[in-house]
């Protein structure tokens, strides 16, 4: 029990200290997407990713503020600022420690904990052991948040007047981390805190990347930095984008794996052949769409890209074959008119133009033969 007359703090300082850990956890995060950025991993900072990493920071820092608030009381009246000065310590040491994991992880581009069921704690002591930027991407960062969390500590007084006015504080922290629950998260936007021990405690898997064939680790960061998992037509509506603004490369990566999620969207498989057409890769395109036409082979948008492909590569061998296939498969060509018949008329020119090159080749011989003759 506080027996002293020193004024004991209560949680208008509670409060603060939590609203400089919050803010310093963001700057961390606003970091790490400007590191990735400038690494070109992924294409923007400010992102929906990055503001499910904002969201889940809130989530972490209720919980953290939960489970110090009864410390936090008790020693603060067993000894005035005693209690203030024990949580600041420890949300400095985990801010250091989210400083440490967010270094790691944009320097090995796989957040620590990953590697705990596979290589185990000697294979992240060397990774951690082997990094070049020790002194640059971790001493200078942890002096760097340790000083923000006190100047943003002692700027929350000017505007704590406006937090006092909500409800109680503890209901607040616990709406907020129960609302983070529903939220998915990937490695990009996961505290790196939590993310590690929820690896040390259960030592599960959070889709756990790396068992993704085909895709490296910068690959799957900038994945889950424009795709969360969870709604595949929104992918796809990202790849469409990203092709129309000329991105192929990153259109064609989304689009590989949308389809290791769901293998059998056609509107990707018909938009991956699109997208190689338009990066020039015209033979991989037409293939592409060929497969598409065996599985759906009543889908006008397959014969419309088909059409169009065949016309940009002025190959009228496979032009001649889909206009046999529209036949043949009985499609509606309402919405194919116009290119039907820019098919069928570069066909006729070439029919006419074949026939014209016969023409002239037989008038040659005959001439040649003519001349033979006389003399």
């Amino acid at each position: 029990m506080n027996t002293s007359n020193i004024p004991r703090y209560n949680l208008k300082q509670y409060t603060r200290v939590f609203i400089a850990f919050f803010a310093s956890l963001v700057i961390l995060s606003f970091f790490q997407y400007t590191t990735l950025y400038f690494k070109d991993v992924v294409d923007v900072i400010l992102s929906v990713s990055f503001l499910q990493a904002v969201v889940h920071h809130i989530g972490y820092t209720s919980l953290v503020a939960l489970i110090l608030v009864p410390i936090f009381n008790f020693f603060e009246n067993w000894r005035p600022k005693f209690g203030f000065k024990l949580v600041a310590t420890v949300l400095i040491l985990l801010l250091i420690i989210e400083t440490l994991l967010i270094g790691y992880y944009f320097t090995n581009y796989v957040p620590l904990g990953m590697e705990l069921e596979g290589s185990g704690f000697d294979a992240i002591k060397n990774s951690i052991s082997n990094s070049n930027s020790i002194s640059l991407f971790i001493i200078l960062p942890i002096i760097t948040i340790i000083t923000l969390f006190h100047v943003i500590y002692r700027i929350t007084k000017k505007v704590y007047h406006h937090i006092g006015k909500m409800y109680p504080f503890t209901i607040i922290l616990f709406t907020m981390f129960i609302a983070t629950l529903f939220i998915d998260g990937k490695p990009i936007n996961l505290n790196k805190t939590n993310y590690l021990i929820s690896q040390l405690i259960t030592k599960s898997k959070i889709e756990k990347e790396s068992a993704m064939t085909g895709f490296n680790n910068q690959e799957i960061i900038w994945i889950n930095s424009v795709f969360n998992g969870v709604n595949v037509d929104k992918a796809y509506a990202t790849a469409k984008e990203l092709a129309y603004n000329k991105k192929y490369e990153r259109a064609l990566l989304l689009c590989k794996y949308i389809l290791t999620k769901a293998p059998d969207h056609i509107d990707t498989q018909i938009l991956t052949g699109r997208v190689n057409a338009w990066n020039g890769d015209f033979d991989i395109s037409i293939e592409i769409l060929m497969k598409c036409m065996k599985t759906s082979n009543k889908y006008v948008d397959i014969y419309s890209a088909l059409l169009d492909v065949c016309y940009w590569s002025n190959n009228k061998t496979a032009t001649n074959k889909v206009l046999n296939l529209i036949k043949l498969n009985n499609i509606d060509t309402t919405e194919l008119v116009s290119k039907i018949e820019r098919a069928q008329k570069i066909l006729k020119m070439e029919v006419a133009n074949n026939g014209i090159t016969k023409y002239k080749q037989k008038a040659k011989v005959d001439l040649v033969s003519t001349i033979s003759e006389d003399e």
